[in-house]
C-alpha cells in the first residue's frame, strides 16, 4: 500500500497531464482555426512576401510615371507635327503614332499589373494583420503549456520518490535521505598553526620544568653545608671556597 505522500502526488500528475493536454487541445484548435502551423515561419514568410510585392509595386509605379512622361513627349510632338504643311513630315507622324500606341498599350498593362499588386498587398496584409492578432493568444498557450509540462516533470520525479520511499518502507528498508549535500569549506581545516604553535610553547615550557626537577630529584651532589647536615647526619666543620670567589676575596 502506498502512502499519503505518494497519493498527494499521484494527484497532482493527473491534475497537471489533464490540464497539459486541455491546453494543448486549445492551441491545437487555435492553429487550425487560423490556418497556422508554425507561427513564427509563416509570419516570417509573409514579412517577406510583403516586402517582394511592396518592391515591385514601386517598380511598377516608376514605369509607370516614365511611360506617360514618353506619352506626354510623342503627343507634343504629334501635334507639331500636324501643324506643319510640309509632306516630309508624313512618315515621322506614323512612327510618332505607332510609338505612341505601343506606349498606350505598356501604360494600360502596368496600370493592370499595379491594381493587381495592390490587390495583393492588400490580402498580404490583411493576412499578416491576422496573424498578429492571434499571436497574444498562441504565446499565453505556449506559456501554459511550458510551465504545465516542467511541473508535469517535477511532480512525476517527487512521485517516483515517493513510490521508492513506499517500497523501502513496506519491506523494513531505512530510507537515507541527504538532507543537505556537503559543502567545501572555502578555509582550510587543517593545520591550525595558531593552535600548534600555542601548544608547542606551552609543552615545551612544560616538559623544561618537568626536566629540571626530575635531575634535581635525581642528583646526589653535595652542594651546601645543609646537605652535609642532612645527607651525613654530621656538621660541617670547614668548607673550601672555589678558586674564582678566592680570588675575588684577595682582590677586595
Amino acid at each position: 500500500r502506498f502512502s499519503g505522500e505518494y497519493q498527494f502526488f499521484a494527484r497532482q500528475v493527473d491534475a497537471l497531464q489533464a490540464r497539459l493536454n486541455e491546453h494543448e487541445a486549445q492551441l491545437k484548435a487555435r492553429k487550425k482555426q487560423q490556418d497556422i502551423v508554425s507561427f513564427s515561419e509563416q509570419k516570417q514568410l509573409q514579412l517577406q512576401r510583403l516586402s517582394a510585392i511592396k518592391a515591385q509595386l514601386q517598380d511598377t509605379r516608376t514605369e509607370l510615371i516614365e511611360r506617360n512622361k514618353r506619352i506626354e513627349e510623342l503627343t507634343e510632338r504629334r501635334e507639331s507635327i500636324r501643324n506643319t504643311i510640309s509632306t516630309g513630315f508624313t512618315a515621322i507622324a506614323e512612327e510618332l503614332e505607332r510609338e505612341l500606341m505601343t506606349q498606350e498599350v505598356g501604360v494600360q498593362a502596368l496600370t493592370d499589373k499595379e491594381k493587381a499588386l495592390e490587390s495583393l498587398y492588400f490580402n498580404q496584409k490583411s493576412e499578416l494583420e491576422r496573424l498578429n492578432a492571434s499571436e497574444p493568444t498562441l504565446n499565453r498557450l505556449n506559456r501554459l503549456i511550458a510551465v504545465d509540462t516542467e511541473s508535469l516533470h517535477l511532480y512525476q520525479k517527487k512521485l517516483e520518490e515517493a513510490r521508492i520511499s513506499s517500497m523501502l518502507d513496506s519491506e523494513g528498508i531505512i530510507n537515507v535521505k541527504i538532507v543537505e549535500p556537503p559543502l567545501a569549506s572555502r578555509v582550510p581545516v587543517k593545520p591550525k598553526k595558531l593552535l600548534v604553535l600555542s601548544l608547542g610553547f606551552i609543552l615545551s615550557i612544560s616538559c623544561g620544568i618537568a626536566t629540571a626537577m626530575l635531575m634535581e630529584y635525581l642528583s646526589h651532589t653535595i652542594d651546601s653545608n645543609e646537605d652535609i647536615a642532612k645527607h651525613l647526619g654530621i656538621p660541617a666543620l670547614a668548607s673550601v671556597p672555589k678558586e674564582e670567589l678566592c680570588r675575588q676575596q684577595v682582590n677586595m
